[in-house]
């Protein structure tokens, strides 16, 4: 069952972050040190050709410090196209608890998200055929190719997504698999038994 908070901290009558925009200077922002979301050179490269492409279309979310609470790649695209100043919106009052939960809320709200791949590839299909560059949305060239070939999902699961534990796991510590010419055991790789098991009289390459 889903709970709801109807506390004071969240009444919707709180003020709004995204009520008011300002534009800060790039040296008034402070990444977090302690980010756990990773990207790469090339998310990078995405994004800075997405602001080239449209502009500056989402604020970063900063304290009343300038300590970045949401959008650390926009800043580093901003550094990266030699930006004096962007957008910002600035969340105040808010506790540091709430701070470093939103930083993961942020991120992993938005992973959550899955696609569906008919109205995907329908709308891929309608933006190549009115010769727009597809490399704009984000997508790498193989995604695109499976995507428009009707062939579903390949390609596109996170690579951060850890799937929850089953209850009743399906191997167990003991367990050897033979996969064609291979064969996968479950156990510890530092127990001689354990790698005898897998070998089976084989001698490793």
């Amino acid at each position: 069952m889903l709970s709801i908070e109807t506390g004071p901290d969240a009444s919707p009558t709180r003020p709004w972050p995204a009520d008011r925009v300002e534009r800060w200077p790039i040296e008034r922002l402070i990444p977090y040190a302690n980010n756990p979301r990773l990207h790469s050179e090339a998310d990078l490269d995405k994004i800075v050709a997405a602001i080239l492409k449209w502009g500056w279309t989402l604020p970063i979310l900063v304290d009343e410090q300038g300590n970045v609470l949401a959008g650390a790649l926009r800043l580093r695209a901003a550094i990266r196209l030699g930006l004096k100043d962007i957008p910002v919106i600035v969340a105040r009052g808010w506790g540091e608890e709430e701070k470093r939960a939103y930083r993961l809320a942020d991120n992993q709200l938005a992973a959550r998200a899955s696609w569906d791949f008919e109205l995907l590839s329908n709308e891929l299909r309608d933006l190549k055929f009115g010769n727009f560059d597809l490399g704009l949305t984000g997508f790498e060239p193989d995604q695109l190719e499976t995507i428009l070939s009707g062939l579903g999902s390949s390609g596109l699961t996170d690579p951060d997504s850890v799937p929850d534990v089953p209850d009743q796991p399906v191997t167990r510590l003991g367990d050897v698999w033979g996969l064609e010419d291979n064969r996968v055991g479950c156990g510890d790789s530092t127990s001689a038994a354990d790698v005898a098991q897998v070998l089976d009289g084989s001698q490793p390459i």
